[in-house]
């Protein structure tokens, strides 16, 4: 039996975070330039008062356990037939306009029109951007040589597809699998499973690689899958008690090492 390979993908292939912040940044600087705002007092406003109502979020539990984020309630459509979703898509437009008003109301800026321009600026600026790290697509070639590959990653079904095709990483997989469209995800041990099955191998013979504490790698491990834990520098990971990753890597170009060690591949 073959080697299976599980992939996350928000920072892990794809660089989520530093696209969520260009965006934000990108937009705060347009306030600036248009409106006189501080960018650096819109940013932290702005950051603040979307987490804020995102908890407050009438299906937050359900965003929760699917794995969608607030800075993505800021941008995605969140389609599909799904009552959950349903229901977030309606609320959606009003948390945008909200969370924007109340940050420029922190900068004297009191502007409904305002607000909806910001908000449809955020979405321009963040739909546009789905780049994968320098390394993805190099070392996912030399993977899919030799090894079965699944990408399993938490969030909404069409925020989390734009980001694939887009990133142009959905060739490398056999089998890509989104919480949204399973109704549970990671660290549930269910989605695992699924995903190696659906290759038709076995968790001695796969491993989890994710940036996750909390959801890849404990995750992985509830699942009896070797867990291998990216950490990028530029990117601050919380640790877990009791969760302890197989291997921990700082880049994709050292998975390939990583897997060796842990005796799945030879001379990869």
């Amino acid at each position: 039996m073959g080697i299976t390979l599980l992939f996350d993908l928000d920072d892990t292939l794809v660089a989520e975070e530093a696209s969520v912040e260009n965006a934000f940044r990108a937009t705060c600087e347009i306030a600036r330039a248009r409106f006189g705002a501080d960018p650096h007092a819109l940013y932290s406003a702005i950051r603040n008062h979307s987490s804020r109502l995102w908890h407050g979020s009438p299906t937050y539990d359900y965003a929760k356990a699917i794995g969608i984020a607030s800075w993505e309630g800021l941008w995605g459509r969140f389609t599909g037939d799904e009552p959950n979703l349903k229901a977030l898509s309606e609320w959606v437009p009003a948390y945008r306009r909200e969370a924007w008003a109340l940050a420029l109301g922190e900068a004297g800026v009191e502007d409904a029109g305002i607000a909806q321009e910001l908000s449809e600026c955020f979405i321009r600026e963040r739909r546009r951007c789905h780049e994968p790290f320098p390394e993805t697509r190099a070392v996912l070639t030399r993977l899919s040589r030799s090894c079965r590959m699944a990408l399993v990653t938490n969030g909404a079904p069409d925020v989390q597809r734009q980001k694939i095709a887009e990133s142009g990483v959905a060739p490398f997989f056999d089998k890509i699998l989104i919480s949204g469209e399973f109704g549970f995800g990671k660290p549930d041990p269910r989605i695992f499973q699924a995903a190696i099955e659906h290759l038709g191998g076995s968790a001695e013979r796969s491993a989890m690689i994710g940036d996750s504490m909390s959801r890849d790698i404990a995750g992985a491990k509830a699942a009896t899958l070797k867990a291998i834990w990216i950490v990028r520098p530029s990117i601050e990971r919380a640790t877990r008690d009791g969760v302890t990753p197989d291997e921990t890597i700082a880049n994709l170009e050292e998975l390939l090492p990583a897997l060796e060690r842990l005796g799945l591949v030879e001379n990869a």
